[in-house]
């Protein structure tokens, strides 16, 4: 059994425009990836006991430790643009 998806709200979601050529391909690739992920829920895993990571080793910790910060004074003389006790930075994002 094929799973179901619609292409046309996966794109929407994606923010992506596709031409019918594209469209075909990317349908019969996903179409091939879900099935490939319905074959998993075949396999018996009842006896395999849960990993929380596949290696087990830890992390090693490092100490917290106070570091000096930004000089206050300095940062608000390299930017031209405050707001009150804001610094104003160029927009990055839309």
């Amino acid at each position: 059994m094929s799973p179901q998806f619609d292409l046309e709200k996966l794109a929407k979601l994606a923010q992506i425009d596709l031409r019918d050529m594209e469209r075909d391909t990317l349908s019969k690739e996903l179409e091939r990836i879900l099935e490939f992920m319905s074959s998993l829920e075949a396999v018996d895993t009842s006896n395999v006991p849960p990993l929380f990571h596949p290696n087990n080793e830890s992390l090693p910790l490092r100490d917290d430790e106070v570091k000096e910060g930004l000089d206050r004074k300095m940062v608000e003389q390299t930017l031209s643009e405050r707001e009150n006790s804001y610094l104003r930075v160029p927009k990055v994002m839309e």
